[in-house]
C-alpha cells in the first residue's frame, strides 16, 4: 500500500501567482506522483488547479488529474470569506483546520515557509522561501494570538526543512538554531535549445519578474541609462505581470520617455525562451533575493547576468565580476564586459554551465531522497 502524503501550499491564492514557489511546489507533486498517495490542500483553487494543462505549460511538468487529489478542508471555505482580510488570521485558521486533518497522512510536506502540523514532527519536511511566520510573530499581541490558535515555534523547530539558497538556509538558522534545513536548488525549467550563437544576440540587456517596488526596476533603468550616458547603445527589456498597480505606471511613464526601454508585460514559457534568447545580458535590482528563479531560468537560456550583492542570487551567478554593489560598480562592471567580446562569450560558456545545477531533474532527484528518508 502507498503511504499517503499531504502537500499543503499556503500561499494566500494558492498556486494562482507564477513564481518560484509555486514551481517549488508543483515539481513536488512531478517528484512524488506514483510513488506515494499524493494529496493537496490550498487555501484557493483557482484556474491553475482547475485545469491541469495549465501548471504543465507554465512549469513544465508533466501532471495528469489522477496524479494527486485536491483536498477539501473542512470548514475553510465558509471561514475564508471572514478572515481574507488578514493574512495573520487567514495563515493560522487555514493552518489550525488542516492541523485538524494531518493525522490521516504518513507524512506532511509545506512547500510554503512554516507550517505546524501537530504532534508528528518525525514525519514532517518543510521547504522554507523565507521564515515568515518566525519574522512576524516573535513578540506582542500576534505571538500569542498564534499560540491561541495552537502553533508551537518549538514544535516546527523540530521538523526537517529544506529551503532555497545557502544564504536562506542561514536566515532561517536565525529564527530556528536547532532545525535540520538542507538546501535544495528550486526547480528551473528547461528551455529551447537555440543554433543562434551569443554574439549574434541583441546587446541590450533583459529584466524578467513581477512588476513590484521590490524589485527595484527604477535602478536598473538608472544603471542602463549611465552606461548609454557614457556612448554604449544598449536598451533594456522589461517583461513581467504587474503586482502593484502605481508602480506600474511609474516604469511605464520612465519606459515612454526613454524609446530604449521596452515593457512587455506577461508572456508565455515559449516567448519567454524567445525573448531570453534574443538577449545577450540579464540585470536584477532586487537586494537579497532569497534565490530568483528567473535569473536562473535567464542563465540557462545563456543571457550573462548581473545581479546586486546580497542574498541567494550570488549563488546563481557564482562569478565576481557579475555581482555589483552600486550603480557605480554596476557600470565599470558591465562597461568591462561590454567592451570584451571574447569575456562575454566566456561568461556565455560558464553560465550554461553553472545552470546545470538548477535543472528541474535535479529537484526531483532531491525531494524524492528528502521524502525517502523520513
Amino acid at each position: 500500500m502507498k503511504k499517503k502524503v499531504l502537500i499543503v501550499h499556503q500561499q494566500t491564492f494558492g498556486l494562482e501567482h507564477i513564481g518560484g514557489a509555486e514551481a517549488v511546489c508543483v515539481w513536488m507533486l512531478e517528484a512524488l506522483k506514483g510513488d506515494y498517495e499524493l494529496s493537496l490542500a490550498v487555501p484557493h483553487k483557482g484556474a491553475m488547479l482547475q485545469d491541469i494543462s495549465r501548471i504543465n505549460d507554465q512549469y513544465g511538468t508533466n501532471l495528469r488529474p489522477q496524479d494527486f487529489k485536491v483536498i477539501e478542508v473542512k470548514g475553510w471555505s465558509f471561514i475564508r470569506p471572514l478572515v481574507s482580510w488578514s493574512w495573520f488570521l487567514h495563515t493560522f485558521v487555514f493552518m489550525l483546520l488542516v492541523r485538524l486533518q494531518a493525522k490521516n497522512y504518513d507524512v506532511c510536506i509545506s512547500s510554503y515557509n512554516e507550517f505546524d502540523f501537530g504532534n508528528i514532527q518525525s514525519l514532517s519536511l518543510q521547504y522554507i522561501h523565507y521564515p515568515m511566520i518566525d519574522s512576524t510573530t516573535k513578540s506582542g499581541v500576534r505571538h500569542a494570538l498564534s499560540a491561541l490558535f495552537g502553533y508551537k515555534k518549538e514544535r516546527v523547530d523540530e521538523y526537517k526543512f529544506m529551503t532555497c539558497s545557502n544564504w536562506t538556509a542561514n536566515v532561517i538558522r536565525e529564527h530556528y538554531p536547532t532545525t535540520d534545513v538542507a538546501t535544495v536548488y528550486p526547480p528551473v525549467k528547461s528551455v529551447l535549445v537555440s543554433n543562434r550563437s551569443f554574439l549574434d544576440r541583441d546587446n541590450n540587456f533583459l529584466f524578467v519578474g513581477r512588476i513590484s517596488p521590490e524589485k527595484r526596476i527604477e535602478k536598473c533603468i538608472e544603471i542602463i541609462k549611465s552606461i548609454r550616458d557614457k556612448g554604449y547603445d544598449v536598451g533594456l527589456t522589461i517583461v513581467g505581470p504587474i503586482y502593484k498597480d502605481m508602480y506600474a505606471k511609474k516604469i511605464k511613464r520612465i519606459a515612454e520617455d526613454n524609446s530604449w526601454i521596452k515593457m512587455v508585460g506577461s508572456v508565455t514559457n515559449l516567448e519567454l525562451d524567445k525573448i531570453c534568447q534574443e538577449h545577450r545580458f540579464g540585470i536584477n535590482g532586487t537586494k537579497d533575493e532569497q534565490f530568483g528563479i528567473v535569473l536562473a531560468e535567464m542563465q540557462r537560456s545563456g543571457c550573462v547576468v548581473f545581479v546586486p550583492n546580497g542574498g541567494g542570487q550570488l549563488e546563481i551567478v557564482n562569478d565576481n565580476r557579475l555581482i555589483y554593489n552600486d550603480k557605480a560598480d554596476a557600470v565599470t562592471k558591465i562597461i568591462n564586459v561590454l567592451d570584451d567580446e571574447s569575456l562575454q562569450t566566456e561568461l556565455h560558456s560558464r553560465v550554461l554551465q553553472t545552470s546545470e545545477v538548477f535543472s528541474s531533474a535535479k529537484y526531483v532527484e532531491r525531494i524524492k531522497e528528502k521524502v525517502k528518508q523520513i
